[in-house]
């Protein structure tokens, strides 16, 4: 086994772990476009709901020590997720009774296996 095979192992007991994952629901969303020649506010349509489970990014932070640039948003949420679950930018997510956007997702990458991906919400305005 490889390093990292064997962080993404490391990262799915985690998420098993129901005394560390937090549950969001995912709802995944479709464009269906604008009208007055994109001028007018962009439409999704949902498609489906499912329940997920992540990590907020904060409960590794003791554990690895790591520098990480380029992520200056302000309010934003960081989760990791498995990295066999499917999201995209355009879903959104219910955490704690608030209705969050994803605005990026980064896969983690160690020894050239994704071990997870990093989900970034911010709060639907």
């Amino acid at each position: 086994m490889s390093w990292g095979t064997d962080a993404k192992e490391m990262v799915e007991t985690d998420l098993a772990d129901t005394d560390i994952t937090t549950p969001l629901t995912l709802v995944t969303r479709a464009y269906s476009g604008t009208s007055d020649g994109g001028y007018s506010q962009t439409a999704y349509s949902t498609s489906s709901t499912s329940t997920i489970y992540a990590i907020p990014t904060t409960y590794y932070n003791n554990k690895i020590n790591y520098a990480k640039f380029g992520n200056l948003s302000t309010g934003a949420l960081t989760f990791l997720v498995s990295a066999d679950v499917t999201v995209n930018k355009q879903d959104q997510v219910v955490y704690s009774s608030g209705t969050f956007n994803v605005v990026d997702i980064n896969p983690v990458l160690i020894s050239d296996t994704i071990i997870a991906n990093e989900v970034v919400l911010q709060k639907d305005l």
